[in-house]
């Protein structure tokens, strides 16, 4: 995990020697002059995941366990511990939030931490229920800490919250949105209350990897998937019905089809469905969704052969507001497949991972390529400061 803020970096990263994986794990989280590299502090924590966990194996929420601010680091020191705050300056650790163990991603808003919190151990007795032929399902939930003093504002049980799926949780405009196994889900920030939900169809069976992106901006929720059509069933789970991850994807290295997916737009005031779109999940890794200068940028890049992300759509109506010639026109992509990991997006280029770093020009729709500097796979890049 890596994010920035104030100036600095903020990194997970494992020390132990890198001669040989069997070595035992060194976790650290690490601070460093965002402009320099140079090493400001670091912190030993306990560990982050497991040093076995397969390749492109997930869980696509790894990296949402980390938060920055300009004068606060919020982590949790090691799987499954509870959310503490540190100094950014200076890595001393100033508290530890109560009922977040387990926290499974941190997000930041306003004073305020919302966690999902996940339950290993209901999970594995709910495992064993099923195959005595029970219905037993496994929700997560969601708890609002203020980050000032640790009070707890409100909690969302996993039996009201449900299946919380990874990476949708987002707060904008004083709402909470998620997405789970049925529904797109939006609450009041301040209580909790919930205020609207709406159904999404949803892939039943899944590789581990693959998760909805889920994005507010100007009033609109936009969530993208892998169409529930490709594998079980076509619309939202029924009570009792169970989602199924596969620990790794059956195609890990397959380039030769691309699986189609559906962007849809929701209201964040009432929850109505505005309008949907093609989307399509990269190469392992989840569908772009990328929102700059008022527009929806998704497209098709996981082949060297396919366009890139060409149109740019009216957030509020869907219609394509902007075109550009495929990426194939501008640059020599060079690589048989996407990297595995999402793209980025500032409020002037879109940055893509082709190859190595691409850069798009959203005045001119011209690409350049940098192909001596690229993402490390699965994360990739962050495009800040």
């Amino acid at each position: 995990a890596v994010v920035t803020a104030g100036g600095r970096l903020f990194s997970i990263v494992d020390r132990a020697p890198p001669a040989s994986v069997a070595f035992p794990s060194r976790w650290y989280m690490v601070a460093r002059d965002a402009f320099s590299g140079v090493e400001l502090w670091k912190t030993r924590i306990k560990p982050w995941t497991p040093r076995f966990r397969g390749f492109r194996s997930g869980p696509p929420h790894l990296a949402r366990r980390l938060v920055a601010t300009a004068d606060r680091v919020f982590v949790t020191p090691g799987y499954g511990r509870p959310v503490a705050a540190f100094a950014a300056g200076s890595g001393r650790k100033l508290r530890t939030y109560p009922r977040t163990e387990g926290a499974e991603e941190i997000l930041y808003a306003d004073g305020v931490l919302y966690c999902v919190i996940g339950n290993c151990k209901a999970y594995m007795q709910a495992r064993r229920a099923r195959r005595r032929g029970s219905d037993a399902d496994v929700g997560k939930s969601i708890v609002a800490v203020r980050a000032r003093d640790g009070e707890v504002l409100w909690e969302l049980s996993a039996d009201e919250a449900g299946y919380v799926m990874p990476t949708t949780l987002a707060v904008s405009g004083g709402r909470v949105f998620y997405e789970n196994t049925r529904r797109v889900v939006c609450l009041d920030a301040r209580s909790g209350r919930r205020l609207w939900r709406s159904p999404r169809p949803i892939t039943r069976s899944r590789p581990s990897w693959l998760a909805p992106t889920l994005v507010v901006k100007h009033g609109v929720v936009l969530s993208a998937d892998r169409a529930a059509s490709n594998m079980q069933g076509a619309g939202p789970l029924e009570e009792g019905e169970e989602l199924k991850w596969k620990l790794r994807s059956r195609e890990p290295y397959r380039v030769d089809r691309v699986t189609p997916g559906t962007l849809y737009a929701f209201s964040a005031d009432t929850g109505e469905k505005m309008w949907t779109s093609p989307a399509v999940e990269g190469f392992n890794s989840p569908a772009d969704v990328l929102v700059a200068r008022g527009l929806v940028w998704t497209g098709s890049l996981v082949r060297a052969s396919d366009p890139g992300i060409t149109k740019g759509r009216d957030i509020l109506s869907g219609e394509v507001a902007f075109s550009r010639k495929p990426d194939g026109e501008y640059i020599n992509i060079g690589m048989g497949h996407h990297r595995c990991y999402r793209n980025k997006a500032t409020s002037e280029y879109l940055v893509m991972g082709r190859s190595g770093v691409e850069m798009i020009d959203m005045d001119s729709g011209r690409a350049t390529a940098d192909h001596w500097i690229r993402g490390a796979c699965q994360y990739g890049t962050v495009p800040a400061n």
